[in-house]
């Protein structure tokens, strides 16, 4: 997908992709709060971008925490995929039995569906796409929940049934696959800009500011969602507590340029409000 927008600016480029195997990917059954977080996805992608043997890391900006190191800096997004939760399993999260079993590994989807139904039994959940879906069918669980954006691009028919945000606020970054490069190489940086969506850039700095007032970890359940609407920047965030019974909502607006703005406010107004249950 990178290589093709670059060539279409640049089809001069040489472009040589390097598959990089992370963490995230070897230990598919661990809980990733336990073992290291989302960076597992990203730490050896960076830091071969790091040493110098690759350019440009190319992530799907979900599992980019929340603070990166000053060597490294997000230059570039593409435009933004359904960013949406979707349900797998069922139709909907009413037509779930009392105590019924959910798979899930994400402490931000735990916390909102115990919120919504505190009867729900919500057990660690990983594993592939494909593996988690095969669960769901072999009744295993009785639904899982998983991102749009990557049931779309893995082009997987499975019968899925999208969540508004309003009903399962989605992380930040969720559904934009975002580039980085080493923070003092301006030849790359000048190259990449060419493929940038602006307005999904501005999106993603609203929503990872509010990820920084946390340090981004993933044991912390906290989403975050923006829109623009003309020239205006509207942000959806939220904080919970693990067991889903403390909840804090926030929306703001604000100028598009102020994106960054708009969510450290927000993020800021989040901490103060969950200082009893975080």
């Amino acid at each position: 997908m990178i290589k093709a927008e670059l060539l279409k600016h640049h089809p001069d480029l040489q472009i040589e992709i390097k598959p990089i195997k992370t963490s995230g990917d070897m230990f598919k059954d661990a809980n990733l709060a336990e073992i290291g977080g989302k960076e597992l996805f990203t730490r050896e992608i960076d830091a071969e971008l790091f040493n110098g043997k690759i350019d440009i890391a190319v992530h799907s900006l979900k599992d980019v925490p929340g603070i990166i190191s000053v060597q490294q800096q997000i230059i570039a997004t593409l435009p933004r995929a359904d960013a949406r939760d979707a349900l797998i399993g069922i139709a909907s999260l009413n037509e779930l039995p009392h105590g019924a079993i959910v798979g899930s590994a994400s402490p931000r989807r735990k916390a909102q569906l115990l919120h919504k139904r505190p009867d729900l039994q919500v057990v660690n959940f990983r594993g592939n796409v494909q593996t988690r879906v095969r669960k769901v069918v072999e009744k295993e669980v009785a639904c899982t929940l998983l991102a749009m954006a990557g049931l779309d691009r893995l082009g997987l028919e499975v019968e899925r049934h999208p969540l508004s945000t309003l009903e399962m606020l989605p992380c930040a970054g969720q559904g934009i696959i975002s580039v980085s490069a080493r923070s003092d190489d301006g030849a790359i940086k000048e190259i990449v800009s060419a493929i940038n969506h602006a307005p999904t850039f501005a999106i993603a700095a609203a929503e990872r500011a509010v990820l920084a007032i946390y340090n981004g970890n993933c044991q912390t359940p906290i989403a975050a969602h923006a829109v623009i609407d003309g020239s205006e920047l509207i942000l959806d965030a939220l904080i919970a507590s693990t067991d889903g019974k403390e909840i804090f909502r926030i929306s703001a607006t604000g100028d598009i340029i102020d994106a960054e703005k708009i969510g450290m406010e927000a993020g800021n107004k989040l901490l103060e409000n969950s200082r009893g249950f975080i």
